[in-house]
């Protein structure tokens, strides 16, 4: 997930993006808008930190 946020970032085209993680269009732009939610911010600090791509809690029994 860093990496395709990195690379999104960076203006890689989703085509080389998809190859290089193995992610989907939809997939990159979703973990790329979770990001932004998370308070992933590259006008300010390119740094992807854990925070911005860590997993959300899932409902249910473990």
């Amino acid at each position: 997930r860093a990496q395709a946020i990195t690379l999104y970032t960076e203006g890689v085209p989703n085509s080389r993006i998809r190859k290089a993680t193995g992610l989907g269009r939809s997939i990159i732009k979703d973990i790329v808008k979770e990001a932004k939610a998370r308070g992933y911010n590259p006008e300010v600090s390119k740094t992807v930190i854990i925070a911005h791509v860590i997993d959300k809690p899932r409902s249910g029994r473990p």
